[in-house]
């Protein structure tokens, strides 16, 4: 019989870069059939530790910074929330050109009335987590996204809206081929009633999808909100 050992190295060579090139693989939400099959998925470009400039599709953010430098900001959110245990703002251009100011931490004063009387949070202010941005453009109301994440959820849920129109966020801690769940948020999914309007996967480089919409202003509203959650970052394990 022949030495079969040079056969049997070669297939556990074979085996272990098979195990390697799995591993490395990026891990990806789990985007769903819908999505996969009928939205535009735009993988994120440039996005990356500093903060510099991003882009996804006709979508540009851009003139991020970690704070809030414009006007706007301090007349949304107030003064009184100074010491927001996060806050950063950026500048979106896709249909339109939007303004757009995101925070954390905010006294409960302020995170009341930006939910207003038709949230469905009203406000579980013992949550872990309060995330709102709000979005702004000369030529459209101003958008607001109110999401709070509880102590044992791995991922926030909230709304999005203009007042005249409401979607719901709704956070995932799902992967891609594998059944394995994250201990944190994967994406986040955007609904109106029982549609499915898009979503945003922010791991790793990030993709966003859109559904086909007869409303720019909508898939603007979604690019922003998508543009918040990939510079949102989770600092309630830091306290």
């Amino acid at each position: 019989m022949r030495n079969r050992t040079p056969i049997i190295w070669i297939g556990l060579v074979i085996a272990l870069v098979g195990l390697f090139l799995s591993g490395c693989k990026k891990a990806k939400m789990e985007a769903g059939e819908v999505l996969q099959e009928k939205a535009a998925l735009m993988s994120v470009q440039g996005r990356g530790a500093f903060d510099q400039d991003f882009s996804f599709g006709p979508y540009r953010a851009t003139e991020i910074h970690r704070g809030w430098t414009r006007r706007e900001a301090w007349n949304i959110f107030g003064y009184r929330d100074v010491q927001a245990r996060q806050r950063f703002e950026f500048r979106l251009s896709g249909n339109s050109e939007w303004v757009c100011n995101c925070a954390t931490g905010l006294d409960e004063q302020t995170l009341k009335t930006l939910a207003g009387e038709s949230s469905t949070v009203t406000f579980q202010l013992s949550t872990d987590i309060a995330f709102v941005a709000t979005f702004m453009t000369p030529e459209s109301r101003p958008w607001k996204m109110v999401l709070t994440r509880a102590t044992e959820d791995p991922a926030m849920k909230g709304f999005l809206s203009d007042k005249q129109t409401t979607l719901r966020v709704e956070g995932t801690n799902k992967l891609a081929d594998t059944d394995i769940p994250l201990t944190q948020a994967s994406g986040y999914f955007f609904r109106q009633g029982e549609n499915l309007l898009g979503a945003v996967d922010v791991l790793n480089d990030g993709r966003v999808f859109l559904m086909p919409s007869d409303s720019a202003e909508i898939s603007d509203a979604l690019a922003c909100a998508s543009s918040a959650l990939l510079l949102f970052q989770d600092l309630s394990e830091l306290k």
